[in-house]
């Protein structure tokens, strides 16, 4: 430096909008995959062998997720995040579609990622007027239920166990969940449903 003047800020690192380097390109490689597009299938067969019982999650008052609630149920795992606005959007059409369905033969489970705590939670349920079971993910969800973008729609069967997945804001993905609901509370298999 000249006259011996230290420049102000030398040493740090540069941040690309507010992130470090690797972060930013984490990000960046994340949306030119694909999934936080919703490139990826309206409806895939199941490659994990996962379970609902594999979840690791509260409910915003704090308390463990209980599992045994949804024995026997068809269960609709969404995984979302607040700063997803087509997880945003699909909220009218899963409260429309918990009620389309019994109860007792089916439950919508909405599990927040990346979103903050409760108190930061709790305007979307306002907004929405959700009623469904609403959890907050432990950090240890994304990677045992194999998240890669948002919203991810996972259903399971009657045993918890993992039937088909649903990734990325697809054209209309809570038609096509219902679709295969339909199926499954008829005794058919969800195989025998076309995917696009």
């Amino acid at each position: 430096m000249a006259g011996g003047k230290t420049k102000i800020g030398a040493g740090k690192k540069k941040s690309v909008g507010g992130l470090r380097p690797a972060a930013a390109v984490a990000i960046m490689l994340w949306l030119g995959s694909g999934a936080a597009w919703g490139q990826q299938s309206g409806g895939t067969p199941a490659r994990n062998n996962v379970s609902v019982s594999d979840l690791s999650a509260t409910t915003f008052d704090g308390a463990a997720f209980n599992i045994a609630g949804t024995n026997g149920k068809i269960i609709l795992l969404d995984f979302w995040a607040t700063w997803c606005s087509p997880c945003l959007e699909a909220f009218p059409a899963l409260k429309a579609l918990q009620k389309r369905f019994d109860e007792d033969q089916f439950q919508v489970i909405s599990v927040a990622l990346y979103s903050g705590d409760a108190e930061q939670l709790q305007w979307v349920v306002d907004k929405y007027q959700l009623s469904h079971t609403m959890l907050m993910g432990d950090k240890n969800v994304p990677v045992v239920f194999d998240i890669l973008g948002f919203p991810t729609y996972l259903l399971m069967d009657r045993h918890g166990k993992l039937l088909r997945r649903y990734v990325g804001d697809f054209n209309n993905p809570v038609g096509r969940v219902a679709r295969d609901v339909g199926l499954l509370l008829d005794g058919q298999s969800i195989a025998e449903a076309q995917t696009p």
